[in-house]
């Protein structure tokens, strides 16, 4: 099987338009040798399909994680597609607690996925470090889990492989993003069905995986493994494979012993709540999210300088054609520095106080209140109208990473040269309207219309095209 045997499985491009640009529309099959653009480094751990290497991107020298899916397993129709769910699954996510997915490749032997690299390594090394977490970090690593897993929920999307060797942490900082990554073996769930194979890592299987049908609740189940064991630094179901089916069956485990005196009854009855052998008795992702015990334990809080620059680049955030929407787009959710992401998704974490992985009106007046500064009602109103893109009341995570930042840095001219080679498809040094509609995956129709706009603001010397001193006037003009 050689390069072009695979295709993404789209969602209807309509429902990407400029109106609602989701990064998914940059993740991409890019037709090069990987090699050509990365430098692969070494192993950095095995999955549910494949294995996960370091790599360097040339151009911009981010660090990237690429996950390597063998295709010699891939004998059937079936196969195929169900390796491929990871990247459509993975494309179709926008938040911060779960890992970033850029762009992937094939060659004879491999499909590429390339993906963010979390450089403060797995969230079960933490755990085996400090043998148990205090109540308040435990919270917080909690709360971005929920966060993540109530999101996927939102989404019908499964994980069905949630423990801690598959939560990676962003960097080595107290503050570190978690990320929820290995989405090899979700799934997403139709209304009116249950899951019947047995896919996950026993010790953290819900009941209901081992006996029957199952749905999203199966996930919950495993969260709840996980906070015993940040809570306690021991398994609730220990032995061997057998033996802990066996007491996962019965539902059997005990809050008992040393290391739970100093627990508080809070985060017991939250352990109770999600390790509930009947899924239908089970606390929800959503409402587990907003227990009393994850909410008061784990909220961020960023210096008020920090915070009123924030608002201010929200506030005075202007996206103007549909080009410079999708480049600011492009910039923000592709080529961001470590550090960069790092620093917007804390700051986005601490505007996000419910951790629902979205910025309400509600939100921004709290953030500003809370740093002294003056924003009306009315202002908030102005930041929700030209921020949330796809009009849903809320700013997404992309949304946030696009308005959020130092726009001098975000449209640097390095930035801005590697976005124009990306929307100049066939590297003649113009883009042209068909290339748009191919890179944002517009219809004809809208594609004639965007280009319309785009040309009137920004063709100087009229040959229907837009160079690279053009694309960089009309950013430019951004400011």
């Amino acid at each position: 099987m050689g390069c072009g045997s695979f295709r993404v499985l789209r969602k209807n491009s309509k429902t990407q338009n400029s109106q609602g640009l989701k990064p998914c529309v940059f993740v991409k099959k890019n037709l090069a040798n990987v090699r050509s653009l990365y430098d692969l480094g070494e192993v950095l751990g095995y999955g549910s399909f494949g294995h996960v290497i370091s790599a360097v991107h040339k151009i911009s020298g981010a660090p990237r994680a690429i996950k390597l899916l063998p295709l010699s397993r891939l004998s059937t129709r079936k196969s195929q597609r169900k390796l491929l769910s990871e990247v459509d699954i993975l494309r179709s996510l926008d938040h911060p607690n779960i890992v970033r997915v850029y762009e992937f490749f094939q060659d004879d032997k491999y499909l590429y996925i390339v993906m963010e690299q979390c450089a403060g390594g797995e969230l079960l090394d933490e755990i085996l470090q400090k043998n148990s977490f205090h109540e308040s970090l435990a919270a917080f690593y909690m709360k971005q889990l929920l966060s993540a897993v109530a999101y996927c929920h939102s989404l019908r999307i499964v994980h069905r492989d949630l423990k801690p060797e598959n939560l990676l942490l962003s960097d080595k900082t107290a503050e570190a993003t978690l990320k929820v990554i290995d989405f090899g073996t979700s799934v997403l769930l139709d209304s009116e069905q249950k899951l019947r194979r047995k896919q996950g890592t026993v010790h953290y299987l819900a009941p209901e995986v081992l006996t029957g049908g199952y749905t999203e609740m199966c996930d919950v189940w495993s969260c709840g493994v996980i906070l015993y064991v940040l809570l306690s630094g021991k398994m609730p179901f220990p032995g061997s494979d057998l033996e802990a089916a066996e007491a996962i069956v019965k539902g059997k485990y005990d809050l008992q012993g040393t290391e739970w005196e100093s627990v508080s009854s809070e985060a017991k009855t939250l352990v109770t709540l999600m390790l509930q052998s009947n899924p239908m008795e089970r606390i929800s992702a959503q409402d587990a999210l907003n227990h009393y015990w994850v909410q008061h334990q784990s909220s961020i809080r960023l210096r008020r300088g920090r915070t009123i620059t924030l608002l201010d680049n929200l506030a005075t955030f202007r996206a103007g054609n549909r080009l410079q929407r999708a480049v600011l787009a492009f910039v923000a959710s592709q080529l961001l520095s470590s550090e960069e992401a790092r620093e917007l998704a804390v700051a986005f974490r601490s505007l996000d106080q419910s951790g629902s992985g979205k910025i309400s009106q509600k939100d921004l007046i709290q953030a500003s209140q809370r740093a002294g500064y003056s924003l009306s009602e009315s202002a908030v109103g102005d930041i929700l109208t030209h921020v949330d893109n796809d009009q849903s009341g809320f700013i997404d995570y992309s949304e946030f990473l696009m308005a959020a930042g130092d726009r001098a840095k975000l449209l640097s001219k390095e930035r801005l040269e590697m976005a124009f080679s990306a929307f100049d498809i066939d590297g003649n040094g113009r883009i042209s309207s068909e290339e748009l509609r191919r890179m944002l995956e517009f219809d004809q129709a809208e594609a004639d219309s965007a280009w319309k706009e785009v040309l009137a603001c920004v063709d100087q010397n009229g040959d229907g095209e837009v160079d690279l001193r053009e694309f960089k006037e009309m950013m430019i003009k951004y400011f």
